[in-house]
């Protein structure tokens, strides 16, 4: 019983763990379609590029739209083809929905979120050592 316990919670990690992007990801689809927009859809490689934005600013404590070598968004996009790109941050809390809200909440913010040009996005939280999250939002339209 222990072993069959074991292994479902096992099973059950990976989706645990993203549980809260997912949350997120709801919570920005459903506010881009009550503007009157289209849901974006998700980015393998914006998703790459905000986990390493959040992996930046959670190694250096921060929130920063900037790295730690000052490269800025459209730096961090390198090669990636786009007309319109934007980043949101936030720390403090694993609550998907949460993140989602204080970004609705704050002009910028909202402006990035419901900017009717993107249609892509990438989303990643990294855990800090110490316990603290950061989130990291890319927005991008495609060429």
């Amino acid at each position: 019983m222990r072993a069959l316990l074991a292994a479902l919670i096992v099973a059950a990690f990976p989706v645990l763990a993203f549980a809260d992007e997912r949350a997120a990801e709801a919570a920005m689809a459903q506010a881009r379609i009550a503007a009157g927009l289209q849901a974006t859809s998700p980015d393998a490689l914006l998703t790459q590029i905000a986990a390493q934005i959040a992996q930046d600013n959670a190694a250096r404590r921060t929130l920063d739209h900037r790295d730690g070598q000052g490269n800025d968004l459209r730096a961090r996009l390198g090669l990636y083809p786009f007309r319109a790109a934007a980043e949101n941050l936030a720390m403090g809390t694993q609550d998907g929905a949460i993140v989602v809200k204080l970004w609705l909440d704050s002009p910028p913010h909202r402006a990035n979120l419901l900017n009717a040009e993107v249609t892509r996005h990438g989303l990643a939280r990294i855990r800090a050592a110490d316990g603290q999250d950061y989130w990291a939002l890319v927005l991008a339209a495609p060429r």
